[in-house]
């Protein structure tokens, strides 16, 4: 086999890594196509290959065809969630008011659909129990009418929750609401007419106001509209409208609703004859904690000192709540034995004369403050719940200790200015500053005091190089002439580059004793230098001749 080739559908295209079948040889040669992905027949039901056998001499082909059969794993659905349906009430008995279909993506068997009526306004239909208005076909899904609704005369619209499966066992079923409002004769005879299917059972009898309960979710159905004509809407907020028609609509909740900041909602619906209208009202939920009207409850013992009785405060926590219920509890953790909670009064037995028994509150009180806490709860629901704190205290005693901390206080005022951060950073930036231009002004003055020099040891021609050159004529004699004579030499000239050449620290020139001229000559100026070295004469610039 040379080759196997798949053909692609039109718009279709595959994946090299998302190749659906691979070949493959076995130990025997065999070869097998193998799935490479799972299969969805919902995504394609067939695949077509070209096998191609080649000997390396002859070349021939076939074609297989592999259909790809289904299994049941797609639940029904309702093209929409919501049905109203608006009926006369002399409708006659028997009459098919709508048919509901659902669709499943499965074929043949598993694609096979059966309805059944699960609740009629909340009330759950079990399998083998009939209810008196409504019948449902479980295979085509038509909803007829066993009884007449003139009777009904309280009852304006019904709610239906419809489910559609497709026989699994234990398979969820699709559901769907159906909202039938019963239009009453009366109506039939005008010319132009608003009608309004409500999605909640609570409505009063001249449908002028209807009941939705707090917390419930976004888009939560309100009501179905329909007119015969051009309709106009009015409304202060609460609701967006749906359009599902040319003069039809719904009503959907654009908010979840708290009962706490907003209570009702008006609407009005009006076209050239006919106006109607009709109020939101939103029903409490229990969603509320009780709230304490101060956090700390403050009790001076000293405006209870002259009395024997206990002191008592009466505790009052609210909640917003409708037809809410607080009550109030210990927090054992910190609660006192000398005080007591009576339904929703406090009660502390802490006064002079009580001191005299076991009762030691006078005591704590005196010595400091005493802290303990209450709680508020909602009886229907004890998860709300709010805590006060409590503090007992002698006035006198803070007064006193206000005082005496009052006058340190003062003194110790301005120093607090700098606990703050910003102050701190900002003068050790300011000294950080300082030091650099301190530092910077001293190696100025450093630097000019090390280039400067005495005026002595400075030259005409600011150079410390010099030189001393002789130059003597046979006949010229020398100061020493009393110790050396007066001989005739020859012209010696004595050239030196650097002045600290005649250093007494510097190798002395020691004579040959020859008696010779020229010995006595040098001998001569190693003395003058010498005498010029240690008295530090002014440097020789000039030429100078030595006899």
């Amino acid at each position: 086999i040379s080759s196997i080739n798949l053909h692609q559908t039109k718009n279709q295209t595959t994946l090299f890594n998302d190749q659906p079948f691979y070949l493959n040889y076995d130990l025997n040669s065999d070869l097998y196509l193998i799935i490479n992905i799972s299969l969805d027949r919902e995504l394609r039901d067939e695949y077509v290959f070209t096998l191609t056998v080649n000997d390396y001499k002859h070349t021939t082909s076939t074609k297989i065809n592999l259909i790809v059969l289904d299994v049941n794993d797609h639940n029904p659905k309702f093209p929409q969630s919501i049905y109203p349906f608006n009926i006369s009430s002399s409708i006659p008995i028997g009459t098919i008011l709508f048919k509901l279909t659902a669709y499943d993506e499965d074929s043949h068997d598993n694609a096979r659909i059966y309805y059944s009526l699960l609740s009629i306004d909340g009330h759950k239909i079990e399998s083998n129990e009939k209810n008196e208005l409504f019948y449902l076909n479980s295979y085509t899904g038509e909803l007829s009418l066993k009884s007449k609704l003139n009777h009904v005369d309280t009852k304006n619209i019904f709610k239906l929750i419809i489910g559609a499966s497709d026989g699994t066992h234990n398979a969820i079923p699709a559901l769907a609401t159906v909202y039938i409002n019963i239009v009453n004769d009366v109506y039939n005879d005008n010319k132009s007419l608003i009608q309004i299917t409500f999605g909640s059972n609570r409505v009063s009898k001249n449908q002028t106001e209807v009941y939705i309960s707090e917390n419930l979710p976004n888009a939560t159905f309100i009501a179905y509209v329909k007119s015969d004509e051009n309709i106009q809407v009015i409304y202060d907020g609460g609701f967006f409208m749906q359009k599902l028609a040319e003069n039809s609509f719904t009503l959907l909740t654009n908010q979840i609703y708290d009962r706490e900041k907003r209570s009702s909602f008006n609407v009005i619906l009006h076209n050239k004859h006919v106006q109607r209208s009709f109020k939101i009202i939103v029903t409490d939920v229990n969603d509320c904690k009780p709230i304490w009207n101060t956090e700390v409850l403050n009790i001076d013992v000293d405006n209870h000192v002259h009395s024997d009785d206990p002191i008592i405060e009466q505790l009052n926590a609210t909640d917003c709540d409708e037809n809410s219920r607080v009550a109030y509890r210990k927090i054992k953790k910190s609660w006192p034995y000398y005080a007591s909670l009576l339904s929703d009064q406090l009660i502390i037995n802490c006064s002079t004369q009580l001191n005299e028994t076991n009762n030691d509150c006078w005591f704590k009180v005196s010595n400091g403050e005493v802290h303990f806490a209450v709680e508020a709860y909602d009886t229907d629901n004890e998860n709300f719940s709010s805590v006060m704190k409590i503090r007992l205290y002698r006035r006198s005693l803070v007064d006193y200790d206000a005082l005496t901390t009052y006058m340190p206080s003062i003194r110790y005022d301005f120093f607090e200015l700098f606990n703050h951060d910003y102050i701190l950073r900002s003068i050790a930036i300011l000294m950080g500053l300082l030091f650099v231009i301190a530092a910077i002004l001293i190696c100025i003055y450093c630097r000019r005091e090390s280039i400067k020099r005495p005026a002595s040891l400075i030259t005409d021609d600011h150079s410390t190089k010099q030189k001393i050159i002789q130059t003597s004529s046979s006949e010229q004699t020398s100061s020493a002439g009393s110790l050396y004579g007066s001989e005739k030499s020859d012209n010696i000239t004595v050239e030196t580059s650097d002045m600290f050449l005649f250093s007494p620290k510097r190798a002395a020139l020691i004579p040959q004793p020859a008696d010779n001229l020229t010995n006595k000559l040098f001998h001569s100026i190693q003395t003058d230098l010498s005498l010029l070295t240690e008295t530090n004469p002014p440097i020789i610039t000039t030429r100078g001749t030595y006899v």
